[in-house]
């Protein structure tokens, strides 16, 4: 199967070599690297890829490849991912995702995010994840809030030091729901209906 798992207009899967220079030239790009410290080079790319491939193979979860089925186009990633900087409140799973400018403003890093945190959830069985960037990214704390994610606290970004504009970072979170949520077949006004509640109804 090629795809991991879908959502309405994307495809999730592992990472190919095909992929290296479509994802070299976003990591380039400089517009879509405004937030990070440098543009990755081609080997930092090839190395970034197989350590995402090391990770599925793992885990069964990495920052995945993400294409649109309909044209087949690679658009960049989106997943999940365990960190390995020190902070406060590893260990976690981190939410990230990074799109090709080209398919910016159409809901797709909103889709990716809603999706793979589904995933988290239903596939992978976790319990919380999280999401960061530094202050200064709106239009990634903008998918963080639009997905439901709350704002838990600031920190400076160890891997970010001595960069003030970057280094002021913010966390986001969100817990699995459980819902104990139980459904009843209740007679009321002459015919059965379905009610749900979390407390069996009285008759």
């Amino acid at each position: 199967m090629k795809y991991v798992f879908t959502s309405e207009r994307l495809g999730f899967r592992n990472w190919t070599d095909a992929d290296i220079d479509k994802m070299t030239a976003i990591n380039q790009d400089p517009e879509t690297m405004r937030y990070f410290p440098n543009l990755p080079s081609r080997e930092d790319t090839i190395n970034m890829i197989r350590s995402f491939q090391k990770e599925y193979e793992e885990q069964g979860y990495t920052y995945f490849a993400v294409e649109t089925p309909d044209e087949g186009a690679f658009i960049g990633f989106t997943g999940l991912h365990v960190p390995t900087y020190e902070a406060d409140f590893m260990p976690c799973v981190d939410m990230g995702w990074r799109l090709d400018k080209r398919y910016w403003n159409k809901g797709y890093a909103t889709e990716a995010a809603k999706r793979c945190m589904q995933f988290g959830f239903d596939v992978v069985e976790l319990d919380k994840l999280v999401a960061t960037a530094p202050k200064v990214n709106l239009p990634s704390i903008h998918v963080m809030e639009k997905i439901g994610m709350k704002r838990e606290l600031e920190f400076k970004h160890p891997r970010l030091k001595g960069i003030p504009y970057l280094e002021d970072c913010v966390l986001y979170t969100i817990k699995k729901t459980c819902s104990n949520e139980q459904v009843f077949l209740v007679y009321c006004c002459g015919s059965w209906v379905l009610v749900k509640s979390s407390e069996e109804p009285s008759s």
